[in-house]
């Protein structure tokens, strides 16, 4: 069946790719309409003002009152003498509109007078406006889009007494110009600077800024430089005068920031130049910047022709970056980029166009030519005709060139429509005598190829500024006619209806009539234009949606172990179809077998598995995910992973990668928090990363200092320095270990605040603006700084202290546009009760049930709604603290030595039985293995109670419950922390288990009540065994299969057993059998009589009765090893096996001659050479296990032998190294 339907009007209002199909078939679908040749596009709307016109994204801001129905008018306003600049934004990164009016989308104008007003891009209404302080003192007249942390820079004109022609001893002024820094979503002011002669050199005459770099323009004509400075580093804490926020009362004004007759306060001063990032000579005191990775265009001397194209992160020449072709005309030619953010070069010649594209990776760049456009000269007009170009910023050229041998025209703007890969020209037919002359172009932006040429029905003037949009079905030319100052805009629309076949195309299971009904249009058209005025164009799957009609349908969990399990089962409580990955190690693990499909993406390794970025997009494309949920840890906090999944339309279940990136990096989050009014503790977070300079910061902090990594997390490149000698030891390891994490070996250096607690607040947002807090979890208690078990609420803490916290952390969740589940880390010094902004993680955190079990709610359902477009579930005022919560971490680790984690079979493996107040966590059952490859946790064992000591004890009877035999775990330590007086009091903090070392790891020896269990559960447990095999055997009444202990004349039968406990001690026991089934036993000097016991091997249960007291306690027994679990905690021993039986195996090399690796791992480095002389302490191999690095050095000094293995290898737990002479 085949029906007439306007094509445009369906995608634009029926929803026809804008919901329920994919976005990359709707721009498909539009790219193929404007292919057709029959295709039209009629001119809808014309104005002319005295005022600037603008146009985004579907919204037109102008003084008239004539607009169609689809655009809006900026309201007038009387304080405006004329717009300076002007600045569209269109909505926050995701392009999802927020409705609460400090996030809709806006326009800003700067005005003549110095003001800078945001309007509604809606209604036109006045949002808010800033004043900037009187002309005199600066006149602002450019508005500047950093996308680095979306930011905008309003820059002042040159002061009167500088002047770029002349030597600078004559100049009296030493300020060049000034510079204003807000954050937008909402405005917030961050600082006004100056860029002043007495720091950056008499000979500045220039200043620019461009994504998050400052451009310094140094001397004249042949001696002309450009200096590179970082804009954050300018903005750091150190060059702050003082905090000024909007509306806040500032004593250098007099008054209030940003209001009238006050302005702005200048509250950043440098007082030594700042790092400088490279230097260019050139001929002109300008650079382009774009591309990415983001490159720079520069003349680098006086010859025309000559530009080069360098890499912003290294200054190195790109591939095939220098344009040095002759010129046929007297006019220079143009080398710039486009101004879409394309990364396209535009090169400009006398008689071509050549259109280049920057591709490869961040330090290897090659410029690659697309296509041309030539423009012959004609045998007909040997004087030629002139000819104009404009490309979207580039400067005007005239040249005499002639386009073709039958028509010529004049070039007057360009633009590039990415999305639908066209690109269009505007022209003059100067061969017509008709007077409206105005060509459109509309070509491939691959090949160049002219798709459609058509009159556009205008009279276009080669001296005026012209300007060409493309926007999907939209074509938008705005003009500056100079020579009567007035501003004209014209739009134009695709017009065509389409014999559509019904039965293939995607369209919604909507009848004709319903098609045609007058209500249901209505409704679709007041939705879709809400949609259009807001500034998003095009809906993907993540817009506004309920979660019952599905748009998460299938979802891919870039994770493995515990979490991956944790958010399958939220998603198939949802109804949501589950993706898993794994690598060569997990293709028997728990979370392949719980999804409902799996892929496997690569070897043991998580560099070649979980971290490779493409392997998983393309999983998600092969299974046709539209959503990716990267758990915590791996890519969760990656932005490009974040960036890559946006680019290719999935639904990435986070924030966005701008929110990553600006939180990601401490440095810069840092300084964003300062700017929000967050606390934070006073540090260097500069670029400089020079080991001397960092040395003499942390010198000016005064010591002891924290080294942290920039990006990252987990305790992971963090090391604390002491003293000043211990400094740069400690900075190459917090950087090695951060290189091998997080791929960036930055550093920032902190002051350490001595015992403080970790408070922590979980934030989440949405996309509609709705931000809220669940409260604080206290994570102090750490080793080697990781947590090991938190609790919410945080104990001792008042409830004006806990809304503060909650206050501050949604401040932070604020100021970069959270969106999902976020954590902000606090330092809260007990003391004062202060707290300082550390970090915020943003993602799903591990500790994140214990806030579930306060709150009652499912954080993860939270992220699945939040993604598919819903509003928060809960408003701030529904959230109520119910009870306390505990999480202990069961690790594969050692606590006895230093917490070594550990790896390899989990033999056998008991949890207590999970209940409403009791949950498990875990990724492993019993059989599996603890890869060497990955974190060693094991599981969570998350308990709630109606208060905290309930809570504690269900911990502690659940700790007991939890048991493990075949690796040694953190179990035993657990409980004894759990226990202590201190911890049982709240007086936690994250030097907890150095200052009570001595009480969590006591020296005491194995009773002998124990050894007794231990030696009667090994007895029982053979008789049980071969009561077993008797039952089963074909002769029952052979004597060898009789098992009762009774021998001829009654004679007393006893054995003797020999028993190694976990520190290799070895214990000689006697038990004597008893003809009453008791038992006497012998271990040391202790005697016990008349022992009776019970055994149940089904529940692994052993009663024993010693002097008259009975105990319970669980036994797991396995080949030679016998493991008794008490209320005390656990026990392993291990049956020594005869001398005959032995053979030697690593663990046994063991020798003042050798060096063993203390645990299983993979060699990283080996810092010594064979016939090497080492001193005792030296460093002599570093391995890598868990994520984590451990030095390895030398207990004595001696000369090294043999190197036994190489970097990259992997060694078993006690494999010798290497051995000395």
């Amino acid at each position: 069946m085949k029906r007439k339907l306007n094509v445009v009007k369906a995608l634009t209002e029926s929803q026809i790719g804008l919901i329920r199909s994919p976005y990359r078939q709707s721009l498909e679908i539009m790219h193929s309409l404007i292919r057709n040749k029959s295709t039209k596009f009629e001119r809808i709307w014309s104005e002319t003002s005295k005022q600037p016109i603008v146009y985004d994204e579907s919204v037109i801001q102008c003084g008239k009152d004539s607009l169609p129905s689809t655009l809006y008018r900026l309201q007038k306003n009387t304080k405006i003498k004329r717009f300076e600049d002007v600045f569209m934004h269109t909505g926050p990164v995701s392009c999802t509109p927020l409705p609460r009016e400090d996030y809709r989308p806006y326009f800003l104008a700067l005005t003549s007078d110095n003001w800078l007003i945001r309007y509604d891009n809606v209604s036109g209404k006045v949002l808010q406006e800033i004043y900037l302080g009187t002309v005199q003192r600066y006149s602002f007249r450019h508005v500047d889009w950093e996308t680095q942390g979306e930011t905008i820079v309003l820059q002042s004109t040159l002061f009167p007494n500088i002047n770029t022609s002349r030597p600078p001893n004559k100049q009296k002024h030493r300020v060049v110009m000034a510079m204003a820094i807000f954050k937008i979503m909402p405005i917030r002011f961050i600082g006004l600077f100056e860029v002043d002669q007495a720091i950056f050199g008499k000979e500045v005459n220039s200043a620019n800024i461009s994504e998050g770099l400052l451009i310094v323009g140094i001397g004249y004509q042949k001696n002309a430089k450009i200096r590179i400075y970082s804009l954050p580093e300018i903005l750091e804490p150190k060059n702050r005068l003082f905090e000024a926020n909007l509306d806040m009362k500032c004593d250098d004004l007099g008054g209030k920031v940003g209001q009238y007759p006050f302005g702005l306060p200048l509250n950043y001063k440098m007082t030594s130049v700042p790092t400088l990032l490279f230097e260019v000579k050139c001929s002109e005191q300008n650079l382009h910047f774009g591309g990415y990775p983001w490159h720079y265009v520069t003349n680098p001397s006086n010859t025309s022709g000559v530009y080069e194209v360098r890499n912003v992160a290294n200054n190195q020449l790109a591939e095939s970056g220098r344009f040095d072709v002759p010129n046929d005309t007297t006019v220079a030619d143009i080398l710039t980029f486009h101004s879409d953010d394309s990364g396209r070069l535009i090169y400009e010649s006398g008689n071509y166009i050549k259109f280049y594209k920057i591709s490869g990776q961040m330090n290897e760049s090659l410029v690659r030519q697309q296509f041309e456009l030539k423009f012959a000269i004609s045998d007909k007009t040997p004087n030629g005709e002139s000819f104009t170009a404009r490309v979207n910023g580039c400067r005007e050229a005239s040249k005499n060139i002639c386009y073709a041998e039958k028509s010529e025209r004049q070039i007057l703007a360009t633009d590039f429509e990415n999305e639908i890969e066209m690109y269009l020209m505007l022209g003059i037919n100067t061969q017509s005598n008709k007077k409206k002359n105005g060509l459109l172009s509309i070509c491939d932006n691959k090949t160049g190829d002219t798709l459609h040429e058509f009159p556009l029905g205008l009279s276009l003037d080669e001296n005026s500024d012209y300007s060409l949009v493309m926007d999907l079905d939209t074509i938008v030319v705005t003009c500056k006619q100079n020579s009567c100052n007035k501003y004209e805009c014209h739009i134009f629309r695709m017009s065509r209806d389409y014999e559509i076949d019904s039965s293939k195309a995607q369209f919604p299971d909507n009848s004709e009539d319903d098609l045609n009904n007058g209500t249901v249009r209505k409704k679709r058209k007041k939705k879709i234009r809400k949609q259009l005025n807001a500034g998003v164009r095009w809906v993907s799957m993540s817009g506004h949606q309920n979660l019952k009609t599905k748009p998460l349908n299938r979802v891919l969990i870039a994770n493995r172990g515990e979490i991956a399990i944790r958010v399958m089962k939220s998603a198939k409580r949802l109804g949501i179809e589950t993706i898993a990955v794994y690598s060569d190690a997990d293709c028997n693990s728990m979370h392949t077998r719980m999804a409902d499909q799996s892929y496997c993406i690569g070897p043991s390794p998580s560099s070649q598995s979980y971290l490779d970025k493409q392997k998983i997009i393309d999983v998600a494309i092969a299974s046709n995910a539209c959503a990716i949920h990267p758990g915590y840890g791996f890519l969760s906090e990656n932005v490009e992973f974040a960036q890559m999944c946006a680019n290719h339309n999935i639904i990435f279940i986070g924030p966005k990668a701008d929110a990553i990136r600006d939180m990601g990096i401490k440095s810069t989050s840092k300084t964003i928090m300062s700017a929000a009014g967050v606390p934070v503790v006073p540090g260097y977070h500069g670029d400089n990363q020079d080991d001397k300079y960092l040395l003499e910061e942390a010198i000016k902090i005064g010591f002891p200092v924290m080294i942290k990594a920039v990006r990252g997390g987990g305790g992971k490149g963090m090391r604390i320095a002491l003293q000043e000698k211990d400094f740069i030891q400690e900075l190459e390891s917090a950087r090695r270990e951060a290189m091998k994490s997080f791929g960036d070996q930055a550093m920032l250096i902190e002051k350490f605040v001595p015992n403080p607690r970790h408070i922590e607040v979980q934030v989440f947002g949405d996309s509609f603006g709705n931000f809220v807090y669940l409260f604080e979890r206290d994570c102090s208690v750490q080793r080697r700084h990781q947590k090991i078990i938190e609790e919410a609420p945080a104990p001792h803490i008042t409830e004006q202290i806990r809304h503060d916290l909650g206050t501050a952390a949604v401040k932070a969740a604020k100021a970069v546009n959270y969106l999902g589940a976020g954590t902000v880390e606090f330092i809260f010094d007990p003391k004062d009760s202060k707290f300082y902004f550390m970090e915020m993680n943003t993602r799903l955190q591990v500790e994140h049930p214990v806030t579930e079990m306060i709150s009652g709610t499912d954080l993860v359902e939270w992220q699945l709604r939040v993604a598919a477009g819903q509003e928060l579930p809960l408003k701030q005022s529904d959230l109520k603290l119910n009870g306390h919560s505990f999480e202990a971490r069961i690790y594969a680790e050692d606590p006895e030595n230093n917490f070594m984690p550990g790896a390899g079979p989990l033999t056998r493996l008991e949890t207590p039985v999970p209940s409403s107040d009791v949950r498990i966590e875990t990724g492993v059952r019993s059989g599996d293995e603890v890869s060497v490859h990955y974190d060693p946790m094991i599981a969570k064992l998350v308990v709630w109670g109606h208060n905290r000591e309930t809570a504690l004890r269900k911990l502690r009877q659940s700790l007991i419950q939890y048991n493990i035999v075949g690796l040694k775990t953190n179990v035993d330590f657990l409980l004894r922390l759990s226990n202590h007086s201190e911890f049982e009091s709240g007086n936690v903090y994250t030097e907890f288990i150095a200052d009570h070392h001595k009480d969590l790891f006591p020296t005491t020896d194995t009773s002998s009540e124990v050894l007794c269990s231990a030696v009667i559960a090994l007895i029982l447990n053979e008789k049980s065994t071969q009561i077993h095999r008797n039952n089963v055997s074909s002769e029952p009444f052979s004597p060898f299969n009789i098992c009762d202990d009774k021998r001829l004349h009654e004679i007393p039968v006893f054995r003797f057993f020999d028993l190694l406990d976990s520190n290799q001690n070895s214990h000689e026991i006697r038990v004597d059998f008893n003809s009453n089934q008791t038992f006497n036993v012998k271990t040391g000097n202790d005697i016990f009589d008349n022992i009776r016991a019970e055994y149940e091997p089904k529940d692994n249960e052993l009663s024993v009765e010693i002097n008259g007291i009975r105990s319970k306690q669980r036994v797991l027994i396995t080949d030679n090893m016998v493991s008794i679990f008490t209320r005390d905690g656990s026990h392993t021993f291990e049956t020594k096996i005869p001398d005959y039986l032995k053979t030697q195996t690593v663990d046994s090399v063991s020798d003042s001659r050798t060096v063993c690796a203390p645990m299983p791992g993979v060699i990283d480095k080996i810092l010594v050479s064979e016939n090497q002389s080492v001193k005792s302490g030296d460093s002599l191999v570093v391995m890598i296990a868990m994520k984590m690095e451990y030095v390895i050095k030398a207990n004595a000094d001696a000369v090294v032998n043999e190197l036994l293995y190489k970097p990259g290898d992997n060694v078993p737990k006690g494999a010798q190294l290497l051995s000395f002479k």
